[in-house]
C-alpha cells in the first residue's frame, strides 16, 4: 500500500514526498511517522529522511539503529 505514495525515479530511487501544505504535515504525529519508516525500512535496504531539525529530535523514528 505505501507504494501508492512514492515516486519512483529512473535510477531506482523512490521518493516520498511532504505534504503539499503545513496544515497536512502538521497532522502527521510521531507515531505515524514512526510507523511510515518503519515501513519503508521493512520495503528497502536504506532509508534517507530529510526533515527539518525539530522533527529529529522529537522522533526516535529518525534516530539510526
Amino acid at each position: 500500500m505505501l507504494k501508492v505514495f512514492l515516486s519512483a525515479h529512473e535510477s531506482g530511487l523512490c521518493v516520498l514526498a511532504a505534504p503539499e501544505s503545513l496544515a497536512q504535515a502538521d497532522e502527521v504525529g510521531a507515531e505515524q511517522l514512526s510507523r511510515i519508516v518503519a515501513l519503508l525500512a521493512d520495503t528497502f535496504r536504506y532509508v534517507l529522511v530529510s526533515s527539518e531539525v525539530s522533527m529529529a529530535r522529537d522522533s526516535p523514528a529518525m534516530s539510526s539503529s
